[in-house]
């Protein structure tokens, strides 16, 4: 039987908090318990609605670059990441 030691940790490397959990244990049971703190903090509306529209544009990009590589790939050319290829000829 073991032991596995999860930190919570910020940008700059500063371990904010740690938890040390048995080995059978699995690690996003050790990461719910280390971010429950700062999931009760309320962020400002404008800061929300900002994050909100900086996750929509990601996940849009995402479908979109996702699409045209299994459709280049679909059509057989060797390149798949070219989206300009793909909308433009």
């Amino acid at each position: 039987m073991g032991y596995k030691l999860h930190m919570l940790a910020t940008i700059d490397g500063f371990i904010t908090d740690a938890v040390i959990t048995p080995a059978n244990i699995d690690d996003r049971t050790a990461a719910w318990d280390l971010t429950s703190v700062y999931s009760k903090i309320q962020f400002p509306k404008v800061l929300r609605q900002t994050i909100f529209r900086l996750r929509r544009r990601i996940k849009t990009k995402l479908l979109a670059y996702n699409l045209c590589y299994y459709i280049n790939k679909l059509m057989g050319r060797e390149v798949y990441s070219r989206i300009k290829e793909l909308v433009f000829g």
